[in-house]
């Protein structure tokens, strides 16, 4: 560098180098014999901008942050620059003794050659960072077995309160003494939902929760707590559901409206927003129209909140035998897997239409088919599905299921040209309440894949988890599974894949899966290939530049937090419900409607999605086997039925 003062052309050159720039070539007039060409369109100005693009990475903006540059040389080089202008010019070493760019004062340093440090960072985004930092591990340029953002992992802000609760249920191994002798923290089996009224209205919120002791309840508007009075009244009926009511409801009274359960052993939330709202102004209609609207004019349909039984708890569905056609009436198919088939049909004994589950099974006590009515027989919730009846026949089990539209989430979303954050946080904190009570139940849903949220209907944003093959009994304190040869790699959390114990955080994991795909259109860790996937699930290895653009920080946070290599260090379900992204705050509620998605990314992976599931059905092999022709329809159908009651089956269609 000292060669840029002595030499010439102020240049800098490598050490024993000397060079010297030839000399110019003689300038050379010639004309042009080619012809130009007509200016066609119109020309570049003066004043015309030109696009000059700048290979930066520095952004700017309330999501980013100084960080180190990618360069770590960068600054060092600075520091050389600088020390060899100052030795040369004592106007830059001036200049360097009273800014003091990063360093301590000059005078300390005593006659050393040694001047201020500079400090060079760059305002980055920290996704960005960590999907370099990923696509270097890939490249082979990391220098760790085992990155260093994996041993540094940092927990939720409940991990020191799960760990304690995990050592009490581990001196608990029995869950029925333990709950005698110890108790059980609250549980809401329902929560209060949003109101939306006119003013002097009644409002009306419910609630229940369990616990052991029995849990006081207290509500809170705007997280100020609300006292009785004459228009506020909370009431509790015999069997436990608290009951606020607003008599009338006034438009101050808006806002969000909050209700904690609380006993010795800890405390439970949930939330619901009030909304005022009027009546539609009827349409006018012209002379032209005005007989269509005699041909279709109806009434809204009111939604109205049936109380559960929860008596199936106690007394659940048993399983029955004989055969087919003395039990069910098939009508017509709505889905098939890779091991059965869903199809419409009529209990003869309930003389109600089910959506009859028909799944293959083999001798194994322990197949899906047994172990899936084995969870599905006592429960009872809104946010999982509902077995009505079931029977078992000599190759094939029945489950005979509450019906819903068949539409699952992906269909839903896709089929709108746009849909906003707000929609996809709504379904999250749905699937979140179904596997809250499936952990109260102690049991781990495992591999959820999107294709196992299915709407109630085809108008609304309620959602109801189905189809439990993979589900499992598990404790607080885990279990060790064998990992199902069948299930689908991209969709199952670290542990499973290590064959370490599975608990109720793995389910945390397949919830952050669902909500990367909502909000890409991608599935996060699929590879090239099943290994390629395996590696990337076991080093959580996922970009968030798939993400869309318009995603919030709320919701990118949201899934850093929950995909975690150590189950322990993930959020429990409560704290995934108390999630900033998930809150219905004016706020956030403002910010994820404005966030809106284009749904062709969404599109294209649902077709893949439903495609994949297709190709992996066993119909075409099945009705290769028996030798016959078989429509489309039939060779689903025959899929999920056992060989002797085929005949009966067919019989059946054809009259």
């Amino acid at each position: 560098m000292e060669s840029c003062f002595t030499h010439p052309s102020k240049m800098i050159y490598p050490p024993d180098e000397v060079y010297t720039p030839p000399m110019s070539p003689d300038r050379e007039i010639s004309r042009s014999k080619v012809k130009s060409a007509p200016i066609e369109g119109p020309g570049k100005g003066p004043n015309d901008r030109m696009d000059i693009s700048s290979e930066s990475s520095y952004q700017s903006g309330p999501d980013t942050y100084l960080l180190q540059l990618r360069d770590v040389d960068f600054p060092l080089r600075i520091r050389q620059y600088l020390r060899v202008g100052a030795s040369r010019s004592p106007s830059l070493a001036a200049s360097l003794r009273e800014r003091h760019w990063g360093g301590f004062d000059i005078n300390e340093r005593g006659t050393r050659n040694v001047y201020p440090q500079v400090v060079v960072r760059e305002r980055r985004k920290f996704v960005d960072v960590m999907d370099e930092e990923i696509d270097d591990e890939k490249k082979g340029l990391g220098t760790r077995t085992l990155p260093l953002r994996l041993q540094r992992e940092v927990g939720s802000l409940g991990y020191a309160h799960h760990q304690m609760e995990h050592l009490k249920h581990e001196a608990w191994k029995d869950k029925t003494s333990r709950e005698k002798s110890i108790g059980m923290a609250p549980f809401f089996r329902e929560k209060i939902e949003d109101c939306v009224i006119q003013e002097n209205d009644e409002v009306v919120f419910r609630c229940l929760a369990v616990g052991n002791p029995t849990p006081q309840y207290s509500w809170f508007r705007n997280d100020s707590i609300l006292i009785e009075s004459s228009r506020v009244q909370i009431t509790q009926d015999p069997d436990g559901r608290s009951e606020l009511r607003l008599k009338p409801g006034k438009a101050y009274d808006v806002g969000l409206f909050k209700c904690a359960a609380r006993n010795s052993h800890g405390v439970a939330l949930c939330h619901a927003r009030l909304k005022i709202g009027g009546a539609a102004q009827k349409i006018q209609l012209s002379r032209e129209h005005k007989h269509q609207e005699e041909i279709f004019e109806g009434e809204y349909e009111l939604e109205t909140r049936v109380p559960l039984d929860y008596g199936q708890e106690t007394s659940p569905v048993q399983l029955e035998s004989g055969q087919l056609n003395d039990l069910y009436t098939f009508s017509s198919e709505l889905a098939v897997g890779r091991f059965g088939a869903v199809v419409s049909g009529t209990s003869k004994k309930l003389s109600s239409g089910l959506a009859l589950k028909v799944v293959l099974i083999n001798t194994d006590p322990e197949t899906s088919a047994h172990r899936e009515y084995e969870v599905l027989k006592s429960l009872r919730h809104e946010r999982v599905i509902c077995l009505k009846t079931a029977s078992v026949h000599d190759d094939v089990v029945v489950l005979g299921l509450e019906k819903l539209c068949g539409m699952d989430v992906l269909t839903f979303l896709s089929m709108r040209h746009t849909y906003n954050e707000d929609m996809v946080s709504r379904i999250i904190k749905q699937v979140l309440d179904g596997l809250e009570y499936l952990h109260f139940r102690s049991i781990c849903y495992i591999e959820l894949q999107p294709d196992n949220v299915v709407l109630t209907d085809a108008h609304s944003c309620n959602i109801k988890l189905v189809d439990f093959g993979s589900a499992n009994f598990v404790p607080r304190t885990g279990k060790i599974l064998p990992l199902d040869t069948s299930a689908c790699l991209e969709y199952l959390a670290p542990e499973v894949l290590k064959g370490h114990e599975v608990c109720h955080a793995t389910d945390v994991w397949g919830v952050g899966v669902l909500t990367y795909i909502l909000l890409s259109g991608h599935s996060p860790f699929l590879g090239v290939n099943e290994e390629d996937t395996k590696t990337n699930i076991l080093y959580v290895r996922y970009h968030f530049d798939k993400l869309y653009k318009e995603a919030s920080t709320e919701a990118t946070r949201f899934l850093m937090q929950l995909f975690k290599r150590t189950p322990e260090k993930r959020p429990a379900i409560s704290e995934c419900l108390e999630n900033k992204w998930m809150l219905p705050s004016e706020f956030m509620l403002r910010k994820r409607e404005n966030s809106v998605f284009l749904s062709h990314k969404l599109q294209e992976f649902a077709a893949n999605f439903h495609l994949k599931k297709k190709n992996a059905s066993t119909a075409e092999r099945l009705s290769k086997l028996i030798g016959l022709q078989l429509s489309r329809y039939q060779a689903r159908l025959l899929n999920a039925l056992s060989r002797c009651a085929w005949r009966q089956i067919l019989l059946a269609f054809s009259s």
